[in-house]
């Protein structure tokens, strides 16, 4: 009698320390997605800072575009779109748009499902132009 005993208790210890692997495993998991979550999104945002940035460099670099965003021409032109950054995990897209006597620049990173935005304001001062705010 007390051999069955034992073996059912053995049975009950396994089945404990089975639910509690398992149930670290699923934690673990569940850690990890939110890691790789919170890396794109990191990623996005850097991205998106990157197209802001190369946004910028392009409009000054560029007369006809500088031309047509001081004189209140541009309409949610695509102006950069699908730019990859070095390591390959994503892309930017720039937007450039007249709005209110401002320009404004937009730029969407993009890491897989995780988006980042970021909106630039512009004011135009002679042939230069400063930010006025950031979103």
């Amino acid at each position: 009698m007390q051999k069955g005993f034992g073996s059912i208790l053995g049975l009950c210890i396994m089945v404990v320390l089975l639910l509690l692997g398992t149930g670290l495993f699923l934690i673990s998991q569940n850690e990890q997605r939110m890691a790789n979550d919170f890396v794109a999104g990191m990623q996005a945002q850097n991205l998106a800072e990157a197209g802001v940035q190369d946004g910028l460099c392009f409009l000054k670099n560029n007369s006809d575009l500088f031309y047509r965003a001081q004189n209140g021409l541009l309409d949610n032109d695509s102006i950069l779109k699908s730019r990859t950054d070095a390591f390959r995990e994503g892309t930017y897209e720039v937007y450039m748009t007249n709005a209110d006597n401002q320009l404004l620049v937009m730029s969407i990173g993009h890491v897989g499902k995780i988006k980042a935005q970021i909106v630039v304001y512009l004011q135009f001062k002679n042939d230069e132009f400063e930010i006025v705010r950031c979103e």
